[in-house]
């Protein structure tokens, strides 16, 4: 039976899990490009589950770092970051400055994360699509178009 194959940052990495009768929770290390899952002999957990756990962990550590140093570069006053499993969105901004963000933005590259986080940060100036945002979009983010479409075009 082979492992299954997950996205992080982009790149494809393995998962190897293995099944422990003394563990009571799965330990989890990252090296090599490969997510060694320890888990507990009786978990019910699958390996999705797990993976996704993961991510979430990541995402709330990662995106919420980087969120803070584009708002300090660019000179945005945001309120606070939320990590969700929003089901059709990446992003969001909410009216008191709020920014949510997908969990799992963590499979792609660092690049279009960067374009979401960017994208959402924009909102806080034009809370639309206008032009007047998108133009503003462009001047942080130059190649959003390729970004966008790569976020739109992939089945990660």
């Amino acid at each position: 039976m082979s492992n299954p194959t997950f996205f992080y940052l982009g790149k494809e990495i393995k998962i190897i899990q293995t099944f422990d009768l003394f563990l009571t929770r799965h330990k989890i290390s990252f090296k090599g490009g490969k997510l060694f899952v320890a888990s507990p002999q009786s978990a019910e957990d699958g390996i999705n589950i797990v993976f996704d756990a993961w991510l979430k962990h990541l995402a709330k550590k990662y995106i919420t770092a980087r969120t803070r140093q584009f708002s300090i570069r660019y000179g945005f006053s945001i309120g606070k970051v939320i990590i969700r499993g929003q089901k059709t969105r990446w992003g969001s901004c909410s009216a008191r400055r709020n920014l949510s963000f997908n969990y799992k933005l963590m499979k792609y590259r660092e690049e279009v994360i960067d374009y979401v986080i960017i994208h959402e940060m924009c909102h806080l100036k034009e809370m639309n699509h206008s032009k007047k945002f998108w133009t503003l979009v462009e001047s942080l983010c130059p190649n959003f178009k390729s970004l966008k479409k790569e976020l739109k075009s992939s089945q990660k």
